[in-house]
């Protein structure tokens, strides 16, 4: 868990960054860039610090014209067509993460055109290979984000490399995300003790954002966000934005 000071320091840099009220609307070329996923880093942390206005303002400044490019593909035509499909996918996410910080639940229809971009780009350029570990958990969020949560676990059995032994005789598989989530898509197996165990030793690993932006290798804070509100999700408890936030500090 990261110390007070670090979240003081990261109110002040977010500021410095966008400024003050109102947000004024992301530029385009980092609107097809990498803008919307700092932007819905940045709206997390926000929520996080308490500062819902100015995560809803954040967000409003980019995610309507970011539904619009990734709706409309045209001005990625001029780009080689990895650069096209892999910016796509990636821009698909970001929509639909901000979607679920703005609105308060997933959109399935962004969630999927987010997972079909995903698998295009991988399938389009590495045709026989299996699917790395982000992308495994990334379609496993997917799945679980739309309420498919049988695909999901269907994923992590057929492509995790090392799947965690079920039941699992130790906490150790916690700092997993992808098994985490699969012991909790069997949670009617679980123990409630063992799943909040298991989310408690995720979230001390996790949150330690002091010392990296991936505490976890490739779990970001966004990733970590969306993995605890999926946990949430699949034992029935309140999973939206609000929900996670204290979990993130």
């Amino acid at each position: 868990m990261a110390c007070d000071n670090y979240w003081i320091e990261k109110a002040k840099n977010i500021t410095a960054n966008i400024g003050s009220l109102p947000v004024f609307p992301m530029a385009q070329d980092a609107l097809i860039a990498n803008g919307p996923m700092l932007a819905v880093n940045n709206a997390i942390a926000l929520g996080v610090l308490g500062q819902d206005c100015e995560a809803r303002s954040l967000l409003n400044s980019f995610f309507p014209r970011l539904l619009d490019v990734i709706y409309d593909e045209s001005i990625f035509d001029a780009y080689p067509e990895y650069k096209k499909l892999s910016r796509l996918a990636s821009l698909s996410t970001q929509a639909h993460i901000a979607s679920w910080l703005l609105n308060g639940e997933f959109d399935p229809v962004l969630g999927q055109l987010a997972y079909d971009k995903e698998w295009q780009c991988f399938r389009k350029f590495y045709p026989k290979a299996k699917l790395d570990v982000v992308l495994l958990l990334y379609l496993m969020l997917y799945r679980i984000e739309m309420g498919q949560f049988d695909s999901a676990r269907e994923l992590y059995e057929k492509h995790e490399k090392l799947p965690v032994s079920f039941p699992p005789d130790s906490l150790r598989f916690a700092r997993n995300p992808r098994a985490l989530l699969y012991v909790h898509l069997r949670a009617h197996e679980m123990s409630n003790l063992t799943l909040s165990s298991a989310r408690e030793s995720f979230r001390v690993a996790a949150t330690k954002w002091e010392n990296d932006v991936c505490p976890i290798l490739y779990v970001g804070i966004s990733e970590a966000a969306r993995v605890f509100s999926a946990c949430l999700r699949l034992t029935g408890s309140p999973s939206s934005p609000p929900s996670i936030y204290g979990l993130l500090r």
